[in-house]
């Protein structure tokens, strides 16, 4: 399981990184605050967490959240497979 907080109040997990990726975008969505939004997705893979912020003003863009949440999934994926591989990413 990934296990997904915030600073603006998620605490949940999600079953694959595509649901977690889902969950992180619509909360960034959700809570496009005038502060920024620290999240950290620790992973069944790693003990280190996958960490981020970012800050949208108020303006809940599609497009950055969805570039973001991209890097996210990348990163998530990469860690997968290097574990799999038996090295590190």
């Amino acid at each position: 399981m990934y296990r997904l907080t915030s600073s603006a109040g998620l605490n949940t997990t999600a079953a694959t990184i595509e649901q977690a990726a889902a969950v992180l975008a619509q909360h960034l969505y959700d809570m496009a605050s005038d502060t920024p939004v620290h999240w950290e997705i620790t992973t069944p893979f790693s003990d280190v967490p996958h960490t981020g912020h970012l800050r949208l003003n108020g303006l809940p863009d599609r497009g950055f959240i969805a570039d973001a949440v991209a890097e996210v999934t990348q990163d998530l994926t990469a860690t997968a497979a290097a574990r799999r591989a038996g090295t590190r990413p």
